[in-house]
């Protein structure tokens, strides 16, 4: 038994989770000493509800109703949330627990960990910033950015370029826009249209298009 002990001790020790547990009613009982050396808490100001001190205080009142609801249920309790660490500066976490029960079904108990996910945090945020400065330069565009996917179906107009045809995204969408081609002009466009993109070959064309005046 002390083997088996000193071996989930180092395990635990060596993981990158921060394991904790808590009773049926949903009071933490233990936490890792790496939450009491990250968040500068001891042990006893965590117990109970005492975490909760640590969690954003926008996060807090969602987190806790979401574990409320877990511990109601006996459902397996996942949520992501940022808390405080020991230099005041906060950190995305995955928060996950599952409960222990008898042979009857009865919880004995709930066991948890906490992941770092500040880095995926970090890179999403970053992502959807790039995103957006690129939504406000098409949007600022003097042209009418539009994408298609690999078999040339358009997936995406901008919204100046719907606003000048009069279509909306699903009636310009794949080969939709094709109708607001001049019919004088759409023999010469199709042509190039289907050559580009069977070779794969930037193309370029010049056609009149139908305002939404004029619809």
């Amino acid at each position: 038994m002390r083997e088996s002990e000193e071996r989930h001790r180092y395990t635990l020790e060596l993981s990158p989770l921060i394991p904790w547990s808590a009773d049926p009613q949903g009071l933490v009982t233990d936490v890792g000493t790496r939450w009491c050396e990250r968040t500068g808490m001891t042990a006893e100001e965590t117990l109970g509800t005492g975490f909760a001190a640590a969690v954003h205080p926008d996060d807090a009142p969602e987190l806790l109703d979401w574990w409320q609801s877990s511990v109601q249920t006996g459902e397996p309790f996942t949520a992501e949330c940022r808390y405080r660490q020991a230099d005041g500066s906060y950190c995305w976490v995955h928060v996950r627990a599952a409960a222990r029960r008898d042979d009857e079904g009865r919880i004995l108990r709930w066991y948890g960990t906490l992941e770092d996910i500040q880095d995926r945090k970090l890179a999403e945020l970053a992502l959807r910033e790039s995103e957006e400065h690129y939504r406000h330069f098409v949007e600022l565009n003097p042209q009418y950015p539009w994408s298609a996917n690999e078999e040339g179906q358009a997936d995406q107009l901008s919204s100046r370029w719907l606003s000048l045809l009069g279509m909306t995204q699903e009636q310009a969408a794949g080969t939709g826009w094709l109708d607001a081609v001049h019919p004088e002009d759409l023999p010469a466009v199709l042509t190039i249209y289907h050559q580009a993109k069977a070779s794969g070959e930037p193309f370029d064309y010049e056609a009149r298009f139908r305002m939404a005046d004029e619809r």
